[in-house]
C-alpha cells in the first residue's frame, strides 16, 4: 500500500489516468512483458528513424507495430489507435514529402500515450518496476482494501451477535427474575 501511495504521490491530478503515467504500459520483450522507460514516456525523445539510439529499448516509434507499447490490461487497443492516427496525420499533407510524412505520423501515433483518457485501471507508474510487478502490487492493494472490508464485516457481526446475546441474557435474567 506504501508503493502505492508513494507513486500516485508522484502525479498531480491532471496526470493521473494516462498511458504515459501508467504502470501498466507494457512493450514486448523476450516473450514477456517489460516497462517502457522513463525517458520514452516524459520526454518522448524518440528516434526519428524508428530504433532506439540504445538498441536494448524499443520505443513507441519502432517500424515493428508489434513491438509498440500495449495496455497490460487491453484496456485500449494502443498500437491500433497509433496506427490509425499516424494514418490521418500523413493523409492531411500533400503529396511529395514522404520523410515529413513519415515524422508526422510518427508524432501524431505518439499522442495517444500522453492522451487524457480518465482511464478506469490506471495505477500509477514507478520507474524500476515491469508491468507484471504493477499488477501485482494493484492485487496485492485491493486484497489488502478487501481484506479491511471483511475485517471490519466480522467486527459489526462480532458485535451484533454479543449484542443479541447480551439482549437474551438481559430477557432470561428478567424473566427468571418474575
Amino acid at each position: 500500500m506504501r508503493v502505492y501511495k508513494v507513486a500516485l504521490a508522484r502525479y498531480p491530478e491532471t496526470e493521473r489516468g494516462r498511458c504515459s503515467t501508467c504502470g501498466f504500459l507494457a512493450r514486448p520483450e523476450n516473450y514477456d512483458w517489460a516497462e517502457v522507460p522513463h525517458m520514452v514516456r516524459r520526454d518522448r525523445a524518440y528516434d526519428l528513424a524508428g530504433s532506439p539510439s540504445d538498441t536494448t529499448i524499443q520505443t513507441p516509434l519502432s517500424p515493428n507495430p508489434f513491438l509498440r507499447p500495449v495496455c497490460l490490461l487491453g484496456e485500449r487497443n494502443l498500437p491500433g489507435e497509433w496506427n490509425a492516427a499516424a494514418k490521418a496525420a500523413v493523409e492531411e499533407l500533400p503529396p511529395g514529402n514522404p520523410q515529413l510524412a513519415e515524422v508526422r505520423g510518427r508524432t501524431a501515433g505518439t499522442r495517444i500515450y500522453g492522451a487524457d483518457r480518465h482511464c478506469p485501471v490506471w495505477y500509477p507508474y514507478s520507474p524500476g518496476f515491469s508491468p507484471k510487478e504493477h499488477l501485482e502490487q494493484r492485487r496485492l492493494r485491493d486484497y489488502e482494501t478487501d481484506s479491511n472490508k471483511w475485517t471490519f464485516l466480522l467486527i459489526g457481526l462480532t458485535l451484533a451477535i454479543l449484542a443479541v446475546g447480551v439482549a437474551t441474557l438481559v430477557v432470561l435474567a428478567l424473566t427468571a427474575h418474575r
